[in-house]
């Protein structure tokens, strides 16, 4: 018997996923969570291949009024529909990716992500025809090209009502900390060409921009947006949205009964049990009911056994796209200090927990 969803592995559209039928794990509730934060700027960071990106997209779908027709299609089925909130297809969204930025030198960094502004614009203008932003000013610095676009919109919309969501904000300024930290220094210290665009979508929230969501991997990068930025909040420890992103137990559970072929002489739960060895134990507040599997690890190895339609042992399967942390985590280890490093590893082996949030302190 073959399943009759799609794994959605590596797929983050989420736009197509009940048009394709594809299993995914409801995170639609925390939209509402989000709706009801006493902050309009929150910052939530989770470990890379954790789903971040598709609950991004998932915003953009939700709040954008460019996707008002297609809302009951998009998110038939799903709790928050069922909810009705007035704040759905309410905003003009723009999204943000800064995954992907590489450069030598702050003029190389600048380029890049001032194209990575461009691809956004250019996304914007394709949803809103109308708006036509001259997305090809990628000469100016990142703050006045972004400002431009404010003061266009301004004119255009002649209300409070754009929406910001970022995703990775730290990827490329983590990789620059990895390979040189003297120019991880010069772009996000004041002045720095990183800390000054923060500090412009700041002074724009008084009459152009009402909302805004960020998201990355780590809090290494994070002083340099919350100087500039000084009004968001990090929500990442908010226990009401400790399970945004990964899978719990039971939410698995509902996955591999949709994916797993049942001639496996297993149960569900059986198949859980066994993955939790090697994907689970993410936490991310110390009030957390609920400890989280990696969801891209856990696709990746339901996809290995339904396709082999035996059942294999999970920690023989390792996701290769999750490597990449290691070297990147390696390679930041070396700037910290060395009683932070004694600390964090005294904590992984008394009391089995890794916390990030040491290391990025010390940098």
């Amino acid at each position: 018997m073959e399943t009759k969803y799609v794994i959605p592995y590596g797929d983050a559209s989420f736009e197509t996923f009940n048009k394709e039928n594809v299993a995914f794990v409801d995170k639609t509730e925390y939209i509402n969570i989000l709706d009801k934060l006493n902050t309009k700027y929150p910052i939530l960071l989770r470990p890379r291949r954790f789903g971040k990106t598709t609950f991004v997209k998932m915003l953009l779908c939700f709040y954008d009024i460019s996707y008002k027709d297609k809302y009951d299609e998009i998110f038939k089925g799903t709790k928050i529909l069922e909810m009705n909130l007035p704040s759905h297809n309410t905003y003009h969204v723009i999204k943000f990716d800064f995954s992907g930025i590489s450069g030598t030198d702050t003029v190389s960094l600048i380029t890049n992500f001032n194209h990575k502004l461009a691809e956004a614009f250019t996304n914007f203008n394709r949803r809103y025809p109308d708006f036509n932003f001259n997305c090809e000013q990628v000469e100016l610095s990142p703050s006045a090209f972004i400002g431009k676009f404010f003061s266009h919109y301004e004119m255009y919309a002649k209300a409070k009502n754009l929406y910001i969501l970022i995703d990775e904000y730290d990827n490329f300024a983590n990789d620059v900390l990895s390979n040189d930290r003297d120019l991880f220094k010069t772009i996000t210290q004041s002045n720095g060409f990183l800390k000054d665009f923060y500090k412009c979508i700041k002074t724009f929230t008084d009459n152009v921009v009402a909302k805004t969501f960020i998201t990355g991997v780590s809090s290494v990068s994070l002083d340099s947006l919350t100087s500039g930025f000084n009004i968001a909040k990090n929500v990442t420890c908010d226990p009401r949205l400790n399970e945004f992103a990964g899978f719990t137990k039971d939410e698995l559970i509902g996955l591999i009964e949709k994916l797993v072929d049942t001639k496996l002489n297993s149960t569900a739960d059986a198949i859980a049990e066994n993955m939790r060895k090697a994907y689970n134990g993410y936490a991310f507040c110390p009030e957390a009911t609920h400890t989280l599997f990696n969801a891209s690890m856990c696709l990746n190895y339901l996809d290995y056994i339904s396709v082999r339609n035996r059942l294999y042992e999970p920690e023989n399967i390792v996701d290769t796209a999750c490597g990449y942390d290691t070297s990147k985590i390696a390679d930041i280890f070396k700037y910290s200090q060395e009683y932070i490093l004694n600390e964090i590893i005294d904590d992984y082996y008394t009391k089995n927990e890794f916390v990030i949030g040491k290391l990025a302190e010390s940098i």
